[in-house]
């Protein structure tokens, strides 16, 4: 694909923009490249310079250093084994899926995803699971004829799958309504790290502005 001299000028531009002002690689680029310690230097003159956005509490980090941010990142496992994982811990976070949701569906999930991969699924994963199932239960309902879009679109719309996230359906206008849970980081007892549901802060929202849709 050939792009006009102009164009890729702003792409550039872009980029650059985005470079300079996303904080994970400002924290890459001021990181100390040679320490071995993972955790950071208490004692420097600024012990936020280069922990990673939010600091968490470990070694008291967290009195001198914002607790802001998700502990999101913490479902991928992106955080086990790379020296950073303490200072995530007890940061809280929100989303429409954590691992431990009790539900029949997401156990299978999690415990087929743990076997064959050795590490925890991100909300990323479950997406995409419920993606797969969302997908085969409209190919199922027209007998995998794909030439039938309008039915196999109506069958989708139904949503008649077993989500990993528990309740799920469809709005008028295609977004999800869906549980979203309080989530908090912890460090489990075989020292790995992984994210806990706290509480359900909503069941079944629906976006706001759904009776604006021009879909009925």
């Amino acid at each position: 694909m050939q792009f006009s001299p102009s164009l890729r000028t702003f792409l550039s531009f872009l980029l650059v923009l985005f470079l300079a002002r996303n904080p994970l690689v400002r924290i890459a680029i001021s990181a100390p490249q040679n320490s071995n310690s993972g955790q950071g230097d208490v004692n420097r003159a600024d012990p936020c310079a280069h922990l990673p956005n939010p600091p968490g509490n470990a070694n008291g980090i967290d009195q001198q250093c914002p607790a802001i941010g998700s502990s999101s990142g913490v479902s991928k496992g992106d955080f086990n084994g790379d020296g950073v994982a303490d200072l995530a811990i007890g940061v809280p976070g929100a989303q429409e899926w954590v691992a431990d949701l009790p539900n029949d569906a997401n156990k299978k999930f999690v415990a087929d995803y743990k076997a064959k991969f050795k590490m925890a699924p991100s909300f990323y994963g479950a997406q995409t699971y419920d993606a797969a199932y969302l997908i085969d239960s409209g190919l199922k309902a027209v007998n995998n004829d794909m030439s039938k879009k309008d039915e196999l679109r109506k069958a989708m719309e139904k949503a008649d799958f077993k989500s990993v996230r528990g309740n799920f359906k469809f709005g008028n206008n295609h977004i999800p309504i869906q549980n979203f849970y309080l989530q908090d980081a912890v460090k489990n007892a075989d020292g790995s790290y992984s994210l806990k549901t706290v509480a359900t802060i909503v069941e079944n929202d629906q976006d706001k502005f759904h009776d604006k849709c021009m879909m009925k």
